[in-house]
Formats: structure tokens, sequence, C-alpha cells
């Protein structure tokens, strides 16, 4: 089995050009007939049945044999007498071949019919493999020059709790000889996980992205086995963000891209993108029904209590401050005094009182319209309680107690 020429020419498969069916090479097959037996007298014939198959383990068919209709594979008879015989077969190139690392696989099988018969030890099937020709100019040395870029895909900013998802846009060229086996690595850190992959650009080129085993590294096969020249792909790598992801003030993600040519030199074969983040809270703070709901003057407990709920219905621990407003005085007559303030949970709260802030100058007049005592109306006392550590789903009680004077209503 023979091939000319012996590899496939660049121009039999250059994708720039579609519409056609260039003839890539021609198989010639050679029996040659000995006979071995020496009993044998006269001349001797034989008819032998060939198939021959292009690409027996690929799927994908990359090139058919010329006789209509186009298919992967041709069986043909020849008779044979003593000698060599041989048959030309035109293997077609009929779309744009995007794997051209791998050579194509001419495997055939043969057998004779009826007499003289095959001795044992010939072998009844054969292959052979024709490369083709690479990309890589005048010296054959596939020196690649592969370009990446990277970003959060118009995002400025992640809210860790808000947001689900961050998407990658991985921006690829490569600008000068094939290159081969081309993959992005991209590294991740705790609190997020490779989710998928969608080429945005290019649909015509693959993309294929799984987690390297053990590593927290996602490896984007780009167009595997063979990227071409002057070719850009852009596509998506999407991840999952984790509810209670610690990522510190900003997220950094790194890239970046090799093959298995040898290298060029060029800086651009990593990328790096920034994004700020921020953490969603979900705190409420309640009042309870236990707090006191009126006030009676005829009674001897002048105390007035207010209960208040701190609740954490977010996703992860938090430090916080708790502001009360309370007020004291209504013009020069003191109305609530001997504030205290307690909590559910002492060892992690403190409270403190800072100074009061001056009321309305008129607010005897608001009084009499609006009889609704609150720190527009009169002097307030700032109260912060600070909460060391709230966990997530867990809530604290504050109760403010104070006595009420009666000297300000009359």
């Amino acid at each position: 089995m023979t091939f000319n020429p012996q590899k496939i020419s660049l121009s039999s498969y250059d994708c720039s050009v579609t519409g056609r069916k260039e003839a890539a090479t021609t198989v010639t097959l050679c029996f040659t007939h000995v006979m071995k037996s020496t009993q044998a007298k006269g001349g001797i014939s034989a008819q032998v049945n060939y198939t021959l198959l292009l690409d027996s383990a690929v799927t994908v068919t990359r090139a058919v044999f010329s006789r209509q209709p186009d298919t992967r594979t041709t069986s043909r008879s020849m008779e044979l007498s003593q000698g060599q015989k041989c048959a030309p077969h035109t293997i077609l190139l009929p779309e744009c071949v995007e794997d051209s690392l791998t050579p194509l696989r001419v495997s055939l099988s043969y057998s004779l019919q009826g007499n003289p018969v095959l001795s044992e030890d010939t072998r009844t099937s054969y292959a052979e493999e024709v490369p083709f020709q690479k990309n890589c100019g005048r010296d054959e040395v596939c020196e690649d020059d592969l370009r990446l870029a990277i970003n959060f895909s118009g995002v400025t900013q992640l809210v860790v709790g808000t947001l689900s998802d961050i998407n990658v846009t991985v921006s690829v060229k490569s600008l000068q000889d094939d290159s081969y086996n081309t993959r992005v690595l991209i590294p991740f850190p705790v609190g997020l996980s490779y989710r998928l992959s969608l080429v945005e650009r290019n649909k015509k080129v693959t993309v294929l992205c799984t987690t390297l085993e053990g590593q927290r590294v996602v490896s984007c096969a780009v167009n595997r086995p063979l990227l071409r020249p002057n070719t850009t792909v852009v596509f998506l790598v999407g991840f999952h963000v984790s509810s209670t992801a610690d990522l510190k003030d900003s997220l950094l993600m790194e890239a970046n891209i090799t093959s298995d040519n040898k290298d060029s030199a060029n800086n651009r074969r990593t990328s790096s993108a920034k994004i700020d983040v921020l953490y969603a809270i979900y705190v409420t703070v309640n009042g309870l029904e236990e707090s006191s709901k009126y006030y009676n003057f005829t009674s001897e407990d002048s105390t007035i209590q207010h209960i208040y709920r701190v609740n954490n219905l977010g996703q992860r621990s938090l430090p916080l401050t708790v502001i009360f407003h309370l007020p004291t005085r209504l013009g020069e007559a003191s109305v609530w005094e001997k504030i205290s303030i307690s909590s559910s949970e002492p060892e992690v709260t403190s409270c403190t009182m800072k100074e009061a802030t001056e009321g309305a100058k008129n607010a005897g007049e608001i009084i009499n319209k609006s009889p609704v005592f609150n720190c527009s109306v009169g002097w307030c006392v700032r109260a912060e309680c600070q909460i060391r550590q709230l966990e997530a789903q867990h809530s604290m009680i504050f109760t403010i107690n104070g006595t009420v004077t009666k000297n300000w209503t009359t």
C-alpha cells in the first residue's frame, strides 16, 4: 500500500475554501501472487476480494473515496495471476478537516475466492497512515502565537449571597502556526465551583471544559486537537458562588494558555481579572408584643419596657451595631428616666449611651396638635449596642427599661 502524495497537502484541507472536494491523495494497492505449492502445474489465477476503510476508529467523516456515492468504504475484486497487480483509489476531502493532527488511517481486509487458497501465515488485514501537512511555515516547526484575555463579562462587583453565579469571558487568539492541544487553565478559589462553558463567538470551534481531578482548576480544551492560525474564539466559563463563600474584599481570577507546541516568545499567554466583592446581609429588628402598650398614670409602677428582637436571617455570621434612639425629655421636663438596656446574650454584647440631642423648640405646640412623643419632638439619647458576632439564622433579644415621670404632663 503506497500513497501519492505521501502527505496530504495544506491546500487540500484549507478551511477558508468551502464547497469543494479536493483530491487529497491516491492510495495504490498492489497484490503479489506467489505459488507456494511445488506440485501445481500450469498457470494459476485467483480472485481476490478486498475492502478499504478510511478512519476506522473515527466517528466523524474526514475523507471519502471518489467513487459515487461518497463513502468511507470501497469494495473491489481483482483477478490475479502470478506476479503483481495494482489498483489505485483516489481519496477526497469533502469538507473542512478540523482534525489534521491525527493521520488519515486506511485499513485493508481481503480474501481469496475459490482455488487456490491462502497459506495459513498470510495476513488478511493491513493498515497504513498518511499524515496531513502541518501549517508550520517553511521550517516545519510549529511555533504558535497564542493570545489570552479574560474579564468578568461586564459585571463590576460580586455580591455574595445575592448573585449565585459569576461568569468569566475568555478570548483566545491564534496568530501564527497551527496550535496543537491548546488549553486554557483557570484556577478558582474555595467558595466557587465550575458550572458550565459556552462558546459565544465562532460556533465552528469546540470548547470542552472540565475540572482537573483533585485540583481547583478548570481546564478548557480549545478545538482539540488543532487550533488553526488566524482564529479567534470567545467562550464563557460559569462558576457557582456559594452563599457562604469568604472571598475577602475582591476576587482575582488568573488564567493561562498553553499547548503542545514549542512555546513562542510572547507575554500574552496569561491574563487576569479582578472584581470587588460585597456580602449580602439579611438582618431584621422587630418590636415584640411583650413591650409596654400604654402607661396608666394612676398605677404605682412607673416602669415602661420595650423589647426588640434582632434576627440574622442570612447565611453568614457577622458583627453588628444596633442603635436605639430613646426620647428622655420634653423641653425642660424629664419624661423617661433611669434607662437601662440588657440583652439575652450579655457575653457578646455591650451598650453605651451617647449625649442627648435637643428636641423641637415648640415641642409643647406639637404635642398638643399630635400627642406622639418621639425624637422629632423631645430630647433623645442615642444608645449603641455592639454585637461581637451574631451567628447565621440566630436572633438576640434587647430589653429597654426606664421609669416614666408624671410632672411633664401638667
